[in-house]
C-alpha cells in the first residue's frame, strides 16, 4: 500500500521538486489540501486490516496510522488482535 502511495506522489512529483520544496522552503506544504492530484479522491476509501500485536507491533501500527493520516489519505482502518485463547465470537484466535 505504501508502495503505491509512494509510486503515485513520484509520478507527480520529481525528486529534485521533493527535496526543492520541502529543504529550501519548509512553509510551503508539499502535502497541501488543495493540490492532490497525485492522491486518491475521497470516494477511493481504502480499507485496511491492521495486526497492533506483540512485539513492536502496536508501535509500528500506530505509527503507521498517523503516516497515512498526515499525508490524508482516505484509509478506514480495521484493526483485529491476535490472541492466545479461541474468541467464541470469531472461533479462532483472531479477534
Amino acid at each position: 500500500m505504501a508502495l503505491q502511495i509512494a509510486r503515485r506522489f513520484l509520478q507527480i512529483h520529481t525528486a529534485d521538486e521533493v527535496f526543492t520544496t520541502t529543504f529550501r522552503n519548509p512553509t510551503n506544504r508539499l502535502f497541501s489540501p488543495t493540490d492532490r492530484s497525485y492522491s486518491s479522491s475521497s470516494s477511493d476509501l481504502i480499507r485496511a486490516t491492521l495486526f497492533p500485536d506483540d512485539g513492536i507491533g502496536p508501535e509500528i501500527a500506530t505509527s503507521v496510522k498517523h503516516i497515512f493520516n498526515a499525508a490524508e489519505e482516505p484509509i478506514e482502518w480495521e484493526e483485529h488482535f491476535v490472541g492466545t485463547e479461541v474468541d467464541p465470537r470469531t472461533q479462532s484466535f483472531v479477534t
